[in-house]
């Protein structure tokens, strides 16, 4: 009996000493996991320590250059295009005073000379009556009789005259032929077509021989020696610039640069994008009308301040910081935004600001900086 007693128990702890060991390793698996875990809750990220100091504020802006001062270039009388030294083109460059278009008008001067013959025949036939009736008048009538010459402008009619002697020339049509030739000289200058400033053609429309009608426009004539830039800043930043500035733009990537001037600025805001216009007077013989430029513009400095990644500050104005091996979110004072950063006030030095991407809350775990 005792045997069979005996022989039972080593069966039983035959049995039991596997289910012993299993939970022997469950129990140093679980430690191992748990000790894993502990580890793994320890965060690590990229951090910058805090040393807020004295930030240059800025105004960054772009601009495109713009001419000063552009025409549309239009014919205001009929006839053909003449050929001229210098073909009115694209990209033809002239002086001021320099003849861009010619038009043919011979058939219209000698219109106006016929004109002219007609009131010269008009003051002979009236010379003789105003010798006889007003001889005090007449030395001064005869003298600019002389002078009408049918190839040149009318000289100026005399005007000091009695009433009845200007009655006696209306009623002869002198007034009314001498104030008609002097319109249609005017008209006669408009046949040539000058340049009004220093400029280049960036438009036309028109080919020696071509028929010019009134109204019709010929090309576009632009300005080079005078060019602007149009930009345009924030409403907020508009308060820090003033009429007068000198304001130095760059192409983007490069070094060469120009100084401008900010000679006016608009008086209203855009009402899309809630930006004031800025004009900026500039020279220079290497500038084209379209280029796009960009400056910096320094104002005072920011006190105690510091610039970080704009991914880094959050909608609510703050950043997560690491403190006493947990992670805090601060407050911060957002006082200028940049293009890729934003320059913020608030932030105690010795601060380990988290500059990584945070996607979801990370406030309250347990982190170190890597």
């Amino acid at each position: 009996m005792m045997k069979s007693n005996a022989r039972t128990f080593h069966y039983l702890w035959l049995l039991l000493l596997p289910l012993s060991f299993w939970q022997c390793s469950e129990s140093v698996g679980k430690s191992e996991e748990t000790t894993e875990e502990t580890i793994a809750y320890v965060r690590k990220f990229n951090t910058i320590t805090a040393e807020p100091g004295a930030t240059q504020a800025e105004i960054n802006m772009t601009g495109r250059v713009i001419a000063k001062d552009k025409i549309s270039v239009v014919a205001q009388v009929q006839g053909i295009a003449l050929a001229t030294s210098r073909r009115f083109k694209e990209g033809v460059t002239y002086q001021k005073g320099d003849v861009l278009i010619a038009i043919d008008d011979r058939e219209f001067v000698n219109g106006l000379i016929a004109q002219k013959s007609q009131y010269l025949s008009s003051l002979v036939r009236i010379m003789s009556d105003v010798k006889l009736d007003y001889p005090q008048y007449f030395e001064a009538w005869n003298s600019y009789l002389s002078t009408v010459d049918l190839n040149k402008p009318l000289p100026e009619i005399p005007l000091e005259v009695p009433s009845n002697l200007r009655y006696y020339l209306a009623a002869n049509n002198i007034y009314n032929l001498y104030y008609s030739i002097k319109s249609q000289e005017e008209t006669a200058d408009k046949f040539i077509i000058r340049a009004p400033f220093e400029g280049v053609v960036t438009k036309s429309d028109i080919n020696p021989g071509s028929l010019v009608n009134p109204g019709v426009m010929l090309g576009e004539f632009i300005r080079t020696d005078e060019l602007e830039i149009l930009s345009s800043v924030s409403l907020a930043d508009a308060g820090a610039l003033t009429v007068g500035d000198n304001i130095e733009f760059r192409l983007p990537g490069e070094h060469q640069s120009w100084k401008a001037q900010l000679s006016r600025m608009g008086s209203t805001v855009e009402s899309g994008s809630q930006a004031v216009p800025l004009y900026f007077s500039i020279s220079g013989s290497d500038l084209r009308e379209g280029t796009f430029l960009e400056a910096t513009y320094h104002l005072n400095a920011y006190e105690a301040s510091m610039e970080l990644p704009k991914s880094v500050v959050t909608s609510q104005n703050q950043v997560y910081v690491i403190e006493d091996t947990y992670v805090k979110l601060r407050d911060v004072e957002p006082v200028e935004f940049r293009t890729e950063t934003i320059v913020v006030q608030g932030i105690p030095k010795g601060t380990q600001v988290i500059i990584d991407p945070v996607d979801q809350p990370i406030q309250g775990i347990k982190a170190t900086s890597l």
